[in-house]
């Protein structure tokens, strides 16, 4: 499974779960672990502020990442978008 985090403790989870292998981007906020500064990044400027999550969530799909799972926070809550629920191989 290839995931994207949009939001930096998304991403401190996902690697604190054993997962960092699986990243494959990261906001430009997200700067710990240390080692995910090489991942690409998604930045404000390929995703618009005020984009609904089924908009990012086509942004990042439609970009050269290709992500399976994409990790974000809407309004107070820990969000993912993707077909159905993901699970893990």
């Amino acid at each position: 499974m290839r995931i994207v985090s949009l939001l930096p403790s998304a991403t401190e989870i996902v690697c604190a779960l054993g997962l960092r292998d699986r990243l494959v981007g990261v906001t430009h906020e997200c700067d710990f672990p240390e080692d995910v500064a090489t991942l690409p990044k998604v930045t404000r400027t390929l995703i618009p502020k005020d984009a609904s999550s089924g908009a990012i969530d086509g942004c990042c799909r439609s970009s050269s990442i290709r992500p399976d799972l994409t990790a974000l926070r809407i309004a107070s809550r820990m969000s993912t978008t993707g077909a159905g629920r993901p699970s893990l191989p």
